[in-house]
């Protein structure tokens, strides 16, 4: 008789008012892991953390690391997909890698199993990570800074930490101060309940904000200097190390401390961001940027500084600014990418200086292009390495080619197509079933709902107050995710057969117009890419001999290492075996000549 299957399970809860959300999970996990015959050894949770933040969820990071150390766990057990990941497909597909690597080749969800050595079902993952699990994040986002923007201009303050020298308040429905909030405390406000920010009376760091201003404004120091003085008293710093340059400049600039409420001064998001009043989408690597159109609600906080003492701040922040150079950008498509093949060393491109030449007319010409060199070779010597070099412009017609092959060739494109209307002639089938499965929930959870309100209106105690308010709240979020589903269900069943084909075709035509418009995409964009489909190129030579001491360098080959979640099933050319991501596979797959 075979072994029983060995799983691990991991849930998740969002935020930390989701109170009841780990134990439903972990309840459904025992449950259907007695029911599918396979042996639960451990489990894993993470709680409050969005999973879009893969690198800042512990409990994650624990139960890869279990599987890497055990190696004998075949599966991993949670709720839905979302718990597992809300991150894009080439993140998330970074970490099912790991997993795999780890031995496990399997997922358990509600829907059923997920099998991770099937292409076909690893590629239908990828496509509902993307638009199921992570596309409604962005969506979201955008909506909450809509619904920002509106609180402001209402005249109220946004969540957010407080700034140094002050704190929050929890103010209920009729303006009254309820109690102060802890700074990186989490807090859920009943309906018609607010924040506001008011000075730290009595304590330290009230008077460490009046004495940065006092000292700025009335003595000849910089913003280095206060943060040397800070630091020589040992007074702890808003992150709770050392004061920096940036700590003491954010203080003297933050216009809170004298009693205006500044909301979009430094834009930033992980998918939408407010820049210049518009809500913009955030494009990866462009970090936090300064908004020019921050909104201000002056007045609206109790002042820590006087007016006269902050403009006089102000006055000398403006007499030292000076202007910066921009930092050159050097635009190259493949660097960070390039590795040399002799010594592993890293390759830098060098395409900034226009060259100049004579024609055979006497005419003075200017051409560029980019050169790769091995940084090895310019750093310690020709001792350490040859000096391999290439130019761009050899090498990145072939990268382009080989991926345009791998990922969109006709036979890809073509299995894409059968199993979108595989899945779709199966999903037809079961609608009508979950649909009234749904609708029968969605009565009971309106009931519950009703009867939870009027239970609270009775409450007199905080603490039942509380837990009553946290469970209605699950009710109210579960009822606005039944509502959801069932919308889409009663619109995909609308549809007719015919018109659901016509968006697979869409789709299948915007894949082939995307592998026509490779290769003549910007370079910036053709950056991203590579980027997001390549680990590596290792860049191989070989030396001929050109005389008794000289040699001739020829270019031989370039070894591209994809990123493994990018791989799809098949037989690998090189060594005609499956791809399991295997780096030897993976390699031979996209040799580059």
């Amino acid at each position: 008789m075979a072994d029983p299957t060995r799983v691990v399970a991991y849930y998740r809860m969002s935020t930390m008012q989701q109170t009841q959300s780990i134990p439903q999970q972990q309840a459904w996990a025992q449950e259907v892991c007695a029911k599918e015959g396979i042996t639960l050894v451990a489990e894993f949770q993470d709680e409050g953390i969005s999973g879009n933040k893969t690198s800042k969820r512990d409990g994650f990071k624990q139960m890869l690391a279990y599987c890497q150390k055990h190696r004998n766990i075949e599966a991993v057990v949670c709720w839905e997909a979302s718990r597992f990941s809300r991150a894009d497909v080439h993140e998330t597909g970074y970490y099912i890698w790991q997993f795999r690597e780890a031995g496990l080749t399997r997922m358990l969800t509600h829907e059923g199993w997920t099998d991770w050595e099937q292409g076909t079902q690893r590629l239908i993952q990828g496509i509902t990570q993307e638009l199921a699990n992570h596309e409604p994040l962005i969506i979201h986002s955008s909506r909450v800074i809509r619904g920002q923007v509106a609180n402001v201009k209402n005249g109220n303050q946004n969540g957010g930490s407080s700034a140094y020298g002050m704190c929050k308040v929890l103010v209920n429905e009729r303006g009254e101060h309820v109690r102060i909030i802890k700074r990186n405390e989490k807090v859920e406000k009943p309906r018609g309940w607010k924040t506001v920010r008011v000075p730290a009376k009595g304590t330290k760091e009230l008077e460490t904000v009046r004495w940065i201003f006092e000292s700025f404004a009335d003595t000849d120091t910089s913003y280095r200097g206060i943060a040397t003085d800070l630091n020589a008293r040992k007074v702890p710093s808003p992150a709770g190390a050392v004061w920096e340059v940036n700590s003491v400049r954010n203080i003297l600039t933050n216009p809170i401390y004298k009693g205006d409420y500044e909301w979009g001064r430094v834009s930033s998001g992980d998918y939408h961001r407010l820049l210049n009043g518009e809500i913009q989408v955030s494009r990866r690597g462009t970090g936090r940027r300064p908004n020019q159109e921050a909104f201000v609600l002056p007045g609206a906080v109790e002042p820590i500084v006087s007016p006269d003492l902050w403009e006089r701040c102000q006055q000398k922040i403006r007499g030292r600014r000076q202007e910066r150079r921009k930092p050159r950008s050097m635009g190259n498509v493949l660097t960070g990418l390039l590795y040399c093949g002799a010594c592993g060393g890293r390759m830098s491109g060098d395409g900034t200086n226009p060259r100049r030449y004579t024609d055979r007319d006497g005419n003075v010409r200017e051409y560029t292009y980019v050169r790769y060199t091995c940084r090895t070779a310019v750093v310690k010597g020709r001792s350490a390495c040859p000096g391999y070099s290439i130019r761009e412009a050899k090498l990145l017609p072939t990268l382009v080619r080989k991926l345009q092959e791998l990922y969109l060739g006709d036979d890809r494109i073509e299995s894409l197509r059968g199993e979108l209307l595989r899945q779709i002639e199966e999903q037809r089938g079961t609608e009508p079933d979950r649909l009234e499965h749904l609708r029968d929930r969605l009565r009971q959870i309106e009931a519950d709902v009703k009867q939870g309100r009027d239970n609270l209106l009775r409450v007199r105690d905080s603490a039942v107050f509380a837990e009553l308010n946290n469970a209605l709240g699950e009710l109210v979020q579960e009822r606005a995710a039944m509502q959801a589903e069932i919308g889409q269900l009663e619109t995909a069943s609308g549809r007719d057969e015919g018109m659901e084909k016509q968006l697979v075709e869409k789709a299948i035509d915007k894949l082939r117009q995307l592998g026509q418009e490779l290769a003549n995409a910007e370079p910036q964009r053709l950056r991203e890419v590579f980027l997001q489909m390549l680990v590596r190129v290792d860049l191989y030579y070989e030396e001929q001999a050109a005389g008794e001491t000289r040699k001739r360098r020829r270019f031989l080959k370039g070894v591209a290492t994809l990123r493994p979640q990018n791989a799809f099933s098949g037989k690998c050319a090189g060594c005609s075996s499956a791809f399991k991501s295997s780096i030897c596979c993976l390699r031979a797959s996209i040799l580059v000549r």
